[in-house]
């Protein structure tokens, strides 16, 4: 389970681009806009695994993989490990006992990872270049939440997992 911490500071679309794209001159609904962004932005987040603002996050599992995979990249830093060992309590493991490999976003025990239980791994995104499809992907998403008509609104979701479908990581391998 992926639980955002801090949530994102800026979005990859802005207010003003996403009334742009719906053609509104007024102001009242921005508030309404801004959140729509936002949950548009954490749906091609987690169709893609790739993350579109800066944020932390808690990734629990129940036990440690061989590797651990985090859900996202690009991943700035990885700040904490933990697991609750048989006697329950909640140990930190120190940052020599793991490798953290950023490139394909993955953790490796040094040794062997412990035996354990509600394993935590908090984490920063920081994404680079934003692909303009995604930002499209958002858009639509905004649109379908906005504006459509249901029947409208699927085929703008459709069209948005369309464009984000290309961008994921890993591509089913």
């Amino acid at each position: 389970m992926l639980i955002p911490l801090t949530a994102a500071t800026s979005e990859p679309v802005t207010v003003a681009e996403a009334k742009a794209h719906l053609r509104l001159t007024h102001a009242s609904d921005d508030g309404l806009i801004g959140r729509q962004i936002a949950a548009a932005r954490e749906y091609v987040e987690l169709t893609t695994g790739r993350a579109l603002a800066t944020a932390t996050y808690r990734l629990v599992q129940s036990q440690f993989d061989n590797p651990v995979e985090l859900p996202l990249w690009p991943v700035s830093a990885v700040s904490s490990v933990s697991y609750v060992d048989a006697s329950n309590v909640r140990i930190v493991l120190a940052a020599p006992s793991y490798l953290f490999d950023p490139d394909r976003r993955t953790l490796s025990a040094v040794s062997a990872w412990p035996y354990g239980t509600s394993v935590n791994i908090e984490f920063a995104t920081a994404p680079a270049l934003i692909p303009e499809g995604l930002k499209s992907a958002i858009l639509l998403r905004v649109q379908a939440e906005y504006e459509a008509n249901a029947e409208d609104a699927v085929k703008l979701r459709d069209a948005a997992h369309a464009l984000a479908w290309p961008f994921r990581l890993n591509l089913g391998v």
